[in-house]
């Protein structure tokens, strides 16, 4: 169920509904007791970080054209961009979402009076019933990452709101300085998610599998009119290494297959199936991914038997030393089932082929795979 993102002050009570995390400051400090994160929530928590990205952006762009605004016209934009849903460009719902459609934050220095003498820390805590909604949008996080993701977004509100000196200074700012603080509350929500990720990907099996079917259909002759040749190849990558603050990487090794059929009066009698070393890997941000595929090795001498007329005649290939190298030659969403098809007919191979009076065609498919057994 979405939850909607919308910010105003009416006239000192600050209300925050959000798509994916709280934005607002809080007084709670441990998640509820909830399930610890694994692959079954893993789209949800990809779609969260998804989201959160495109908000941050969203902030970020409208922090730029509220910058140039004077105080009082750069908040009534602000209340504007969100309030007409504009905040929301872009996100996705979540699936399977049971929770409240929308928190509503009510800081406790709204009821202290034009000059509270609370301490800043109290002024900044929730009221307790603004406190009690926080705890469901909480409770109806997928998981206990997620709901620790939403809390390091709500952390930076708390702190945002001390470090003003209290709740006057705090909803008395530019518009610019709300939409930046937004900025970094997803900041801080964004490397939470990046890291409850990371430790799902951490005992999840992750495969690469490659299909490609190609059929080569030759000059007329006698014998045959086309050879048809599919190749496949399961690797399972080994756990993520980090490769930046907000990247990682996967590798893994194994084998391609390859199996052919002659369409005419020929069949192959030897040297299929065979099969090839191959490495694969995977470079995400855990939003997009990078997949590197390569087989080597010496592919098998394969011989065929054609019978024309009545007779017999056979043929034979010598062993050919194979290298590929097709790094980045695949990008796609970095989720279960993602698959990114290719075309045999439009690569290198298809224009050599033709330069001989055959034509290559076919489809092949990268897919990666995890948080299931049935490939």
């Amino acid at each position: 169920m979405k939850r909607l993102f919308w910010f105003a002050i009416i006239p000192l009570i600050l209300v925050t509904l959000r798509i994916n995390s709280v934005t607002s400051s809080s007084n709670s400090t441990s998640a509820p007791d909830q399930t610890e994160c694994d692959c079954s929530k893993l789209k949800t928590m990809q779609i969260e970080l998804r989201n959160a990205i495109r908000l941050r952006q969203n902030f970020q762009n409208e922090a730029a054209v509220l910058r140039g605004m004077e105080k009082g016209t750069s908040q009534s934009a602000f209340h504007q961009f969100v309030g007409s849903g504009a905040v929301n460009a872009g996100t996705e719902p979540l699936p399977g979402y049971k929770g409240p459609d929308s928190f509503t934050y009510t800081a406790r220095g709204s009821n202290m009076g034009e000059h509270p003498s609370f301490p800043v820390a109290e002024q900044c805590e929730m009221t307790p019933g603004t406190k009690l909604d926080y705890d469901a949008v909480l409770k109806a996080a997928a998981c206990a990452g997620i709901a620790r993701a939403l809390q390091a977004h709500e952390q930076v509100h708390i702190n945002t709101c001390i470090g003003a000196g209290g709740y006057l200074p705090y909803v008395g700012r530019h518009g610019a300085d709300w939409a930046q603080e937004e900025v970094n509350a997803y900041t801080a929500e964004i490397a939470a998610l990046r890291a409850e990720i990371a430790k799902v990907l951490e005992k999840a099996e992750l495969h690469v599998i490659v299909e490609a079917n190609t059929r080569m259909q030759m000059p007329p002759n006698p014998l045959y009119t086309a050879i048809n040749i599919s190749n496949k190849a399961d690797i399972l990558m080994n756990p993520p290494t980090s490769v930046g603050d907000d990247s990682f990487r996967f590798e893994g090794a194994g084998s391609q297959e390859t199996n052919g059929s002659i369409e005419g009066n020929c069949r192959f009698t030897s040297g299929l199936p065979s099969t090839l070393s191959a490495r694969a890997t995977v470079e995400t941000n855990l939003v997009d991914a990078k997949v590197n595929y390569n087989v080597e090795g010496t592919s098998q001498s394969m011989t065929m038997e054609c019978q024309v007329g009545g007779q017999t005649g056979r043929g034979m290939s010598f062993p050919v030393p194979i290298k590929s190298n097709n790094k980045g030659d695949f990008t796609l969403l970095f989720e279960n089932g993602a698959t990114k098809e290719f075309d045999q007919g439009s690569g290198q191979a298809a224009q050599i082929m033709a330069s001989g009076g055959a034509k290559l065609t076919g489809k092949g498919t990268v897919r990666l795979v995890f948080c299931n057994t049935n490939k």
